[in-house]
């Protein structure tokens, strides 16, 4: 078990914040402080494409569409959303939707100025990663999800298809200049991306909460978060237009992924889910919540004190060997128990499960030896 102690802590957050229902229309005023053209990165069917590009236009900005940024959003889509931007001129990017629209906005506005490729920037490629040698466009991020909270933190999940691998861009540059986040834009998300978004959200907190080292500061933030989701997350599913619980689903997102900025070392939940995601190409959500249970098992022997308090804040006896029963019922009230089988895993998808996880960043987040036989284990635990 580790020692609880407060640990030195470096913290940063450049972003802008604009918090609140109704705020969406200050983009007329963000964005011409960044220039008049800007490469507006979203996905097909985005209600809120068309509203978005007139508040640009009327505010003098024009806004070249970008609306193919994928799930899981592929380094070579970076790449090409990055060569519209440069051949455009574009003077600034804006990711308007999810976490894959705000991280492909992320990676075309670093790619756009610099050389290479998006995948050559991550800490997949050949065991160490690019760094960039300029400043990327800024960054402007608009979610329509609670829960990625792609739109404060320094990272861009990226996939390479060819590979079959999926890790992050990672840089203080990256992180967006300007968040614009209004709860509104949330009402229209269906029911499963409300659940799967809004978990990674309690996900992000988690991964602080047991990283193995603390600061009260970011405790408070992890508590707070989880504890929001916990609460508010049913009442999203169960009344969307409630914007009560989406103003408390955004918040407790953005603040979850506030907790991710921390460089206090992380639980290895999306270590793994990060592997379910690249060679089953699965939901991200959909993934941490299929490992989640599994994790949680393994930590809670590492960190009783806080498995008890995690199955206090999920309803249940503030008791360690609670917290797995209690995270696994609320998982199924939201409608996100789910096995690796049910994401499409068979037997045979093993073998490339363990060769895209890392046993050394499982290792530094377990805080134990562990080996690929130990990964084999709980990836076969996780298909039910």
């Amino acid at each position: 078990m580790r020692s609880e102690s407060c640990s030195p802590l470096d913290y940063v957050l450049p972003t802008q914040i604009t918090f609140g229902l109704g705020r969406v229309r200050e983009l007329a005023e963000i964005a011409p402080r960044f220039g008049r053209r800007a490469l507006l990165v979203t996905t097909p069917g985005v209600p809120h494409a068309d509203a978005a590009r007139a508040v640009l236009a009327r505010a003098g900005v024009e806004a070249v569409v970008f609306d193919r940024a994928e799930p899981n959003p592929g380094a070579r889509s970076v790449d090409l959303a990055a060569e519209v931007a440069r051949e455009a001129g574009c003077e600034m990017t804006i990711g308007l939707g999810g976490g894959s629209s705000i991280d492909t906005a992320k990676g075309a506005a670093a790619m756009a100025v610099n050389e290479g490729g998006a995948w050559e920037y991550t800490i997949e490629y050949r065991g160490e990663r690019r760094e960039m040698e300029r400043r990327p466009l800024p960054i402007i991020a608009v979610p329509t999800t609670a829960g990625t909270g792609s739109e404060v933190n320094h990272i861009a999940v990226l996939s390479n298809r060819e590979t079959g691998q999926k890790g992050p861009m990672r840089s203080d540059l990256i992180r967006p200049t300007h968040a614009l986040i209004d709860p509104e834009l949330t009402v229209t998300m269906p029911a499963p991306v409300t659940a799967s978004t809004g978990f990674d959200a309690l996900t992000h907190a988690f991964e602080r909460y047991f990283a193995g080292r603390w600061h009260p500061f970011v405790d408070a933030m992890a508590t707070s978060a989880i504890s929001a989701v916990i609460e508010q997350l049913p009442r999203a599913l169960e009344s969307p237009r409630d914007l009560e619980a989406r103003s408390r689903m955004a918040w407790a997102a953005t603040q979850a992924a506030m907790c991710v900025l921390a460089p206090l070392g992380e639980s290895g939940l999306h270590i793994f889910a990060l592997a379910v995601s690249a060679v089953l190409d699965a939901v991200h959500g959909r993934a941490l919540a299929a490992m989640m249970p599994h994790v949680l098992a393994d930590l809670t022997g590492a960190y009783p004190d806080r498995a008890a308090r995690l199955a206090e804040m999920l309803g249940d006896e503030p008791r360690a060997a609670r917290a797995v029963p209690a995270m696994t019922r609320w998982l199924d009230r939201i409608g996100m128990t789910v096995s690796l089988k049910e994401l499409g895993a068979a037997e045979t998808d093993l073998d490339a499960l363990v060769a895209a996880t890392s046993v050394e960043r499982i290792e530094r987040g377990y805080h134990r030896p562990m080996d690929v036989e130990d990964l084999r284990t709980m990836y076969r635990l996780a298909m039910g």
